[in-house]
C-alpha cells in the first residue's frame, strides 16, 4: 500500500481541506470522475493522486521535505489546490497514469521561472510578478497559480516561433 501512505502522509503534513477539494475536483469533472463506476474507484482514486503528488515530491524535494505549508508554495493549500488541476491536464491530454509518466510530464515545472515553490519570483505575466510567498489561499490566488500551472503543463514549455504579448488580442481589437 504506498500510495495510501503517500496519500496518508500528504493529508498529514498539509490541509486535509485541500487534497478534499483537489478529490471533489476530479471527481466532478476530471480524472477519477473518468474512474467512476468502477469496482476498485476508492483504490484506483488513491494510486493515481499518489502517483501525481509522487512525482511532485520527486521533482521538488527541497519544496516538500521537511517543509510546512508555511514556508513551501507546494505543500501550502493554494499549491496543492492549483496542482490537482495541473494532474488533470497531465492525465488528459498527456496520459500520464504512474508516478514516472507524471514525474516525466511534470518536468516542465522545473523550468527557469515556471515555480517559485520556497523561493524567488513567480512570474504569472508581465504585469503580476510575485514574491514566492505572496501567493495565498484565496479563489483569485488560487485561480492565478492553477492558470499558470495548466498553461506550462499544457504547453510542455514549448515555445511557439510567433508568442504574442499578453494584451495582443486587445491591440488587434483596437485596429
Amino acid at each position: 500500500m504506498p500510495h495510501q501512505n503517500l496519500l496518508i502522509n500528504l493529508i498529514e503534513s498539509i490541509s486535509s481541506t485541500a487534497v478534499q477539494k483537489v478529490v471533489m475536483n476530479s471527481r466532478s469533472n476530471g480524472a477519477l470522475r473518468e474512474l467512476a463506476g468502477k469496482d476498485d474507484l476508492e483504490e484506483r482514486s488513491v494510486h493515481l493522486i499518489g502517483n501525481f503528488y509522487g512525482a511532485l515530491m520527486d521533482l521538488f524535494p527541497d519544496a516538500w521535505i521537511g517543509r510546512s505549508p508555511r514556508n513551501s508554495r507546494l505543500k501550502h493549500s493554494a499549491g496543492i489546490i492549483a496542482a490537482g488541476f495541473a494532474m488533470e491536464v497531465a492525465y488528459g491530454m498527456h496520459g500520464a497514469r504512474t508516478r514516472s509518466e507524471f514525474k516525466n510530464v511534470l518536468e516542465c515545472l522545473k523550468q527557469e521561472r515556471a515555480c517559485a515553490w520556497t523561493s524567488g519570483r513567480w512570474y504569472f505575466s508581465d504585469t503580476d510578478v510575485r514574491e514566492w510567498d505572496k501567493v495565498q489561499n484565496t479563489a483569485p490566488d488560487v485561480r492565478i497559480l492553477t492558470n499558470h500551472l495548466v498553461r506550462i503543463v499544457k504547453d510542455q514549455g514549448v515555445k511557439t516561433i510567433f508568442e504574442a504579448p499578453e494584451n495582443f488580442s486587445k491591440q488587434i481589437m483596437s485596429i
